[in-house]
């Protein structure tokens, strides 16, 4: 169902968690109380997430990222990335500027050349051998492929690919994050489109879109990226609170309803004096539901 709807990242979470229940199915000596522990905190988190998005909030799986981590070291997993759960709208509508260049006839030799720009540029990057030389290299061998592929969604790859290197060549992308798979994949796309080969685009394009996310605004393109693709309702700001807290403030929320509920009547009556409660339970809801 999860995929029907396109909830992928969700669909990831709930893999994972469904990967962690067979292995204790199979080894139940293993379903220890701190492991039981991590998946009712999965379910719950799970639970409330859908409901959320029931009610219209933004399907950004990230929020889930604390339970997803979890789930992996239940599993004894070393690491979880958030770049698992990352799954913007790749079906933006891209700008007039990137779509209005005319598709070039001289394809394969445009891309050849462009391949071998990028291909010497990554290995001076790699060698830290004049690394701003060589990421402007990379970009130019980027532009070079961007009027070569159809005017529609293929655009994108190579405009992101320019906005991200835009992002490293101005230290814009945050320190802890790898980059060098992604330029690599940049290069494996390049030779993809050269040998009509299979290539999971849609993959590669989430991780750039990803880092561009994560990475300060550099310049009008970084900004256009983030603004085309929403990049900031699927990368929330604020990291989610835990699931025991949010069950506790969800049951303060109740009570302080039930009370507001309880002062309207009187309220509703004429008491001017429960007219000036409820006017402070009002505000108490508030500041607990933001």
């Amino acid at each position: 169902v999860l995929q029907m709807l396109h909830l992928r990242g969700l669909v990831v979470f709930c893999n994972d968690l469904e990967k962690l229940l067979e292995e204790l199915s199979a080894r139940p000596h293993d379903a220890m109380p701190m492991r039981q522990d991590v998946i009712r905190r999965a379910l719950f988190g799970l639970t409330h997430y859908l409901d959320a998005l029931a009610a219209g909030a933004p399907n950004a799986a990230l929020r889930l990222f604390r339970e997803y981590q979890e789930l992996h070291q239940a599993r004894g997993l070393e690491m979880a990335f958030e770049a698992d759960l990352f799954f913007p709208d790749l079906l933006a509508e891209l700008p007039l500027s990137v779509l209005s260049e005319t598709q070039q006839t001289d394809v394969t030799a445009r891309i050849k050349n462009a391949r071998m720009q990028f291909q010497q540029s990554l290995l001076k990057w790699l060698r830290q051998d004049g690394a701003a030389e060589a990421l402007r290299g990379m970009m130019a061998a980027v532009r070079l492929v961007l009027p070569c592929v159809a005017q529609d969604r293929q655009r994108a790859f190579w405009w992101v690919a320019g906005g991200l290197l835009n992002c490293v060549l101005h230290d814009g992308v945050p320190p802890e994050l790898n980059i060098r798979k992604v330029l690599s994949r940049i290069d494996q796309k390049m030779r993809a489109l050269l040998e009509n080969s299979p290539f999971d685009e849609d993959a590669a394009l989430s991780e750039m879109l990803y880092l561009v996310a994560r990475s300060h605004t550099v310049s009008e393109t970084v900004e256009s990226i983030k603004q085309t693709f929403d990049l900031d309702t699927f990368l929330p700001e604020e990291p989610p609170l835990p699931p025991g807290e949010t069950a506790a403030l969800l049951d303060n929320m109740r009570a302080q309803l039930a009370a507001a509920d309880e002062t309207w009547e009187r309220c509703a009556a004429g008491d001017a004096a429960n007219c000036a409660r409820f006017a402070g339970l009002s505000e108490q809801l508030y500041l607990l539901s933001e």
